[in-house]
């Protein structure tokens, strides 16, 4: 018994499986290879009937709930094409928003829910993307009708991944209003307080540096082998209190002088 026991450890540890056992770990593996083929090629189809059709659609409340129902009763068993088809059916509310502006409410609701149950199968930078453009069309989840700009930047900065299903640039314009907002709001902050570090930092450093340019105008240094000077001290505290001056000078027109697309990555930035 003993013997038996070790025998078969020994098999399962080694590497040692019987063939029956690897043709149904194969028979397995190939299942779900192909079940997961099979939800893709449905997905894909799916959006693009979307793509192509996208017109006849969203032509009336109807088209758009006939069409949510087909996807919403699509037999999908892989979680991340799950997510997915909650994805399209978010998106194409998002896109029903502006056109049938009487449900907007209703729209915005379901789309909501619909894009953080795709955010609960698979937690991708994409989908809180589209939740970032919904926020920013509509309002919070939190408070209706309201628009918090710094969590829906928060949204769309959320992760690292690039947009597979739609181009980051369509982000990226749906957001351009509050984009533009925060960044200005950003840029006119960090100039205020640079104008104000500036003039903090002359009110001592600048008085200081005059006088010695002063001192050092005036000075007549005495004559002899033997008599002490000052020029030498005048210039090593002129150079030191001018380098300072100088960095001063050179910080505050390195921040005027930015443009406009680095002011908006700083302020992403911010948010990532």
């Amino acid at each position: 018994m003993g013997t038996s026991n070790k025998n078969f450890t020994k098999g399962v540890l080694g590497g040692n499986i019987q063939p029956g056992m690897k043709k149904t770990i194969g028979h397995l593996t190939g299942a779900a290879t192909s079940s997961l083929e099979k939800d893709q090629a449905i997905f894909d189809d799916c959006w693009k009937q979307y793509i192509t059709h996208k017109n006849e659609i969203l032509s009336s409340p109807e088209q758009i709930d006939l069409f949510i129902q087909m996807v919403s009763h699509t037999q999908i068993t892989n979680s991340k094409i799950k997510a997915k088809l909650l994805f399209l059916n978010a998106f194409c509310l998002y896109e029903a928003i502006d056109r049938e502006s009487q449900n907007e409410q209703s729209y915005y609701s379901q789309a909501c829910d619909l894009i953080n149950q795709a955010i609960r199968y698979s937690d991708e930078s994409e989908y809180h993307k589209l939740h970032a453009l919904l926020m920013a069309k509509v309002g919070s989840n939190s408070i209706s009708g309201t628009k918090d700009y710094d969590e829906v930047l928060k949204e769309f900065c959320y992760g690292q991944g690039t947009s597979s299903l739609m181009p980051d640039s369509f982000y990226t314009n749906g957001l351009s209003n509050v984009i533009k907002a925060k960044t200005n709001a950003y840029k006119q902050g960090k100039l205020n307080e640079e104008i104000k570090h500036f003039a903090l930092n002359s009110l001592w450093n600048l008085p200081i540096l005059l006088y010695l340019i002063y001192k050092y105008h005036i000075y007549v240094p005495p004559t002899g082998w033997f008599s002490f000077t000052w020029t030498p001290f005048y210039w090593l505290w002129i150079g030191i209190f001018g380098l300072i001056y100088l960095g001063y000078i050179c910080r505050f027109f390195r921040q005027m002088s930015k443009g406009d697309n680095i002011w908006k990555n700083e302020m992403l930035d911010q948010y990532k």
